[in-house]
């Protein structure tokens, strides 16, 4: 049975593929190009919006910009956002329109997204990559046509990947003697090899050594390994193993670049957390017995009213806001009811044999997920209130100490 969905890890989940899909889009750009990243008007139209274009300089590194303009119209708001940018790095550009920027070249990509995702998640408090329009590329040029490799076997392969790795990373490559390669996943020790079955490419890790409860792991990978879909993993003896293949029918660089950074950021960030699950029988994790539908908790008063709501017409974001107090604690358990329920009717669906019980069902799972979407958007709103509350607050506490004295 599949547990169900955690809000929070989904948050983090998504801008996590945000971020390495920026990346990505980054690592194209060319002189000439340019790449926004917009928050969106649509939940609070009003004020000032988090705006980040990417364009590449003279030098071919890759700039992020901020215009200062897109910060709070306070100057004490403004001043404290402009401190919070600098101390990631952005620094003043001397041009007459004066842009807050930061720069980096080819190999630091990676990073500059992050920032990017920093910036948008603590200056403009963007909850969501959802909330975020735009990612629009522009430039001058022809796109150019990425040129494909068919390899003949696995040696010739090895050297097209040999020579992708030499133009893309400073450090030396490892290789072992079975020709796998090293890949740089920190403590974690992770390689990557050419298969022999097929044309294709293998990132390939032992992740967690001698697990204490054999069957427990073969539960967590039956029940969690949906988390990670392009990654395999497997129970063999006591240990566990990672994988994830990339076709290579046609090898292209940018296939290569895009597996490994999805390769390497589930070794780096997620598994250190399997490990931590597995290490212990009987964790947290082990789904409990289902409970019988009459005993199922009652819905929160809140949003009861926020479902009635909707049933009687159009509702907007602010009034569902409104409905939970602008509270925030009181939207994110109103969320996390909606993917209680949602995943209880996909469940149901699934199981369902007669057609029209498997239609309502959907219909039943539709329903909550749109009305998490509405919560997610007055979350936002109500995200910002607070934001705006605590500048006012302060801007008032100064002011008095300074007619104080």
């Amino acid at each position: 049975m599949l547990t169900d969905f955690d809000f929070d890890v989904s948050v983090e989940d998504a801008w996590r593929a945000f971020r390495i899909s920026l990346a990505d889009q980054l690592s194209q750009l060319d002189q000439g190009d340019e790449y926004t990243v917009v928050q969106s008007t649509d939940e609070f139209p009003g004020g000032p919006h988090g705006k980040l274009t990417f364009t590449v300089n003279g030098s071919r590194r890759v700039r992020c910009s901020v215009a200062v303009s897109d910060l709070h119209t306070t100057e004490i708001c403004r001043l404290d956002q402009m401190g919070q940018l600098f101390g990631m790095g952005f620094r003043p550009l001397q041009a007459r329109d004066r842009p807050i920027i930061i720069e980096c070249g080819r190999r630091r990509i990676d990073e500059l997204s992050a920032t990017a995702v920093r910036a948008l998640r603590e200056i403009w408090e963007v909850v969501h990559p959802t909330f975020l329009v735009g990612g629009e590329r522009a430039g001058g040029r022809e796109p150019s046509m990425p040129v494909g490799v068919t390899p003949h076997d696995p040696d010739d392969l090895r050297r097209l990947v040999l020579e992708s790795l030499a133009r893309q990373v400073s450090h030396p490559i490892s290789i072992d003697d079975d020709g796998d390669i090293r890949v740089p996943t920190g403590d974690i020790s992770s390689w990557m090899r050419m298969c022999t079955d097929e044309p294709a490419i293998e990132f390939f890790a032992c992740i967690v050594s001698s697990v204490p409860d054999a069957f427990e792991a073969a539960h967590f990978i039956a029940t969690r390994a949906a988390r990670w879909p392009s990654i395999t993993l497997r129970l063999i003896e006591s240990n566990v193993y990672a994988s994830l293949r990339l076709e290579c029918s046609v090898f292209y660089d940018a296939n290569l670049t895009s597996a490994a950074k999805k390769w390497i950021a589930f070794v780096i960030e997620d598994v250190p957390q399997i490990r931590e699950e597995l290490a212990t029988p009987r964790l947290a994790w082990k789904p409990e017995p289902e409970a019988e539908e009459e005993d199922s908790p009652a819905l929160p008063d809140q949003l009861v009213v926020v479902l009635h709501l909707i049933d009687d017409g159009p509702t907007s974001a602010y009034e569902v806001a409104q409905v939970c107090d602008l509270n925030r604690r009181t939207l994110m358990d109103c969320i996390k009811v909606c993917n209680r329920e949602r995943g209880k009717w996909s469940r149901y669906g699934e199981e369902a044999d007669d057609p029209d019980e498997v239609e309502a069902c959907s219909r039943e799972t539709d329903k909550w997920l749109s009305t998490m979407k509405l919560l997610l958007a007055a979350l936002r709103l109500v995200l910002k209130f607070d934001r705006r509350r605590r500048y006012y607050a302060e801007l008032q506490a100064r002011k008095a100490a300074t007619n104080d004295h």
